[in-house]
């Protein structure tokens, strides 16, 4: 009996969990600080970028799966064959190059995030982090710590809790979901701008594709592919959505040009209370760990 109760369990463990995880990862520190920073400069008004870039993002890692499942070849091979090297190596170097920027902000995201639980500067937490994430990644197989990413994926959930505790005013929120009020002036275009492109993120793409070869799956699991990408990237954004309306409630007043996530953080203090900031801090470090699987 107990084994018939743990089967659903089980099964939603195996088929949905690593499409939790995959789009947790998405919302990676770097893209936490755009969220945070977009929803101090506008407020609700870009709310409704989310609703329009849900679909599409799964719709994009949707072609990618299809495209390692029936092709049983990486994207970059496929540019090779179909647009030649030069094509390739030029995708090569954008994607690396990208890859790079993220790895830097990501870490210094995480060190940001050790600085709203410790309290020290930042700065002292970005040596030791490297030297663990590489002990990690080279001396761990994927096998092995695949597991902790289910749990720093649910750590997401912090900024949820810190949207909630802000006790924003709701009405106004899903009014700027669903029936938003366009600006347009540079500052919103300028912030909508970074937070669609943090959204859609390249590296997921080229990674989904990978996955789908590595784990050996077929037209056959298609659809299971099709509702772990769905669920991943829902959460993704719905974890978006609630940094947004965490840190549009924030008293910041006195401009966002050089805002940090330390001040977007504390100025929730008033209202979420002292955790405001403890929450940011951990779900920083469940966000840099988690892109750390790709």
């Amino acid at each position: 009996m107990f084994r018939s109760l743990l089967k659903p369990i089980n099964k939603f463990r195996k088929s949905y969990l690593p499409g939790i995880v995959t789009g947790g990862a998405d919302d990676d520190p770097s893209a936490i600080s755009t969220y945070s920073i977009a929803g101090v400069a506008t407020g609700f008004s870009q709310l409704w970028l989310l609703l329009v870039s849900t679909p599409l993002l799964i719709a994009v890692q949707w072609m990618s799966a299809k495209i390692g499942d029936i092709t049983k070849k990486g994207l970059i091979v496929l540019i090779k064959e179909n647009f030649g090297k030069k094509s390739a190596y030029l995708c090569v170097l954008a994607l690396v190059a990208a890859n790079l920027i993220t790895l830097i902000a990501d870490v210094v995201g995480m060190a940001a995030g050790f600085q709203l639980l410790t309290g020290e500067n930042y700065i002292y937490f970005i040596v030791p982090l490297m030297i663990a994430l590489w002990a990690i990644i080279v001396f761990n197989s994927y096998k092995h710590i695949a597991r902790f990413f289910y749990w720093f994926a649910g750590i997401l959930v912090a900024y949820v809790i810190s949207a909630i505790l802000a006790k924003p005013d709701w009405g106004m929120v899903f009014k700027s979901f669903f029936a938003p009020q366009i600006n347009f002036s540079l500052e919103y275009a300028l912030a909508g701008l970074a937070l669609m492109g943090t959204t859609f993120s390249p590296y997921a793409f080229f990674w989904q594709t990978e996955q789908e070869i590595e784990e050996r799956n077929n037209t056959r699991s298609l659809k299971k592919t099709f509702r772990a990408i769905f669920l991943g990237f829902v959460y993704s954004n719905l974890i978006a959505f609630f940094i947004i309306v965490a840190c549009a409630s924030a008293p910041i007043t006195d401009g966002f040009a050089n805002l940090t996530i330390k001040d977007i953080a504390q100025a929730l203090t008033p209202l979420a209370g002292v955790w405001a900031p403890k929450l940011f801090g951990i779900g920083l470090i469940g966000a840099g760990i988690l892109l750390f699987q790709f």
